[in-house]
């Protein structure tokens, strides 16, 4: 009698093999990313600990990790003026495990050079020279999170986004950010 088994332990294991298999089926599937991948730093978030705070040292940019972690961002757009150098987008490459980044650049000499940095994601824009800065600030803005969405950079409009902008037209650095949703 030993050697007989149960037909209903049995037909639950089955049932248990067989709804482990489709599950297993289905996350490959339905899978983000391909296994054989780690899935990007910056989809998994992080913590602030004090080493990290030290590593950002420059100016704005512990604000700008900490505005990162607290509004949960996953988008940096740069909007750079045509007068800017490459040294200046250097101090921006630290934030690449926490956000995507895009770069809107308005010159492409600047974008040649920031595409070989080969950590940034570019777009070529052209300035208005009759907008006023502030409207040139708009225009970049809606065509950055348009090309944003068209990347799959940026999957929500209900997220929280880092826009950095210089204050005005022709200043060489990016020397401003806001954290902007759209509602």
């Amino acid at each position: 009698m030993s050697g007989i088994r149960r037909v209903d332990r049995e037909v639950r294991q089955l049932r248990r093999q067989r709804e482990r298999r489709q599950k297993l089926a289905y996350d490959f599937a339905n899978r983000k990313y391909p296994w054989t991948m780690q899935t990007p730093s910056h989809e998994m978030g992080f913590t602030l600990t004090p080493e990290l705070r030290d590593a950002f040292n420059g100016p704005m940019e512990r604000e700008i990790l900490e505005a990162i972690y607290h509004y949960n961002c996953k988008l940096m757009l740069i909007d750079a003026s045509t007068e800017i150098c490459v040294e200046d987008f250097k101090r921006w490459l630290k934030f690449r495990p926490y956000v995507q980044m895009l770069v809107l650049v308005r010159c492409p000499r600047v974008e040649r050079h920031v595409q070989l940095l080969n950590v940034f994601q570019t777009m070529l824009i052209e300035e208005n020279a009759s907008n006023t800065w502030h409207q040139e600030l708009q225009c970049s803005l809606r065509a950055g999170l348009k090309e944003a969405q068209s990347r799959d950079l940026f999957k929500n409009c209900a997220d929280a986004f880092v826009f950095i902008f210089s204050r005005y037209r022709g200043i060489c650095t990016c020397d401003t950010y806001k954290i902007l949703r759209l509602m």
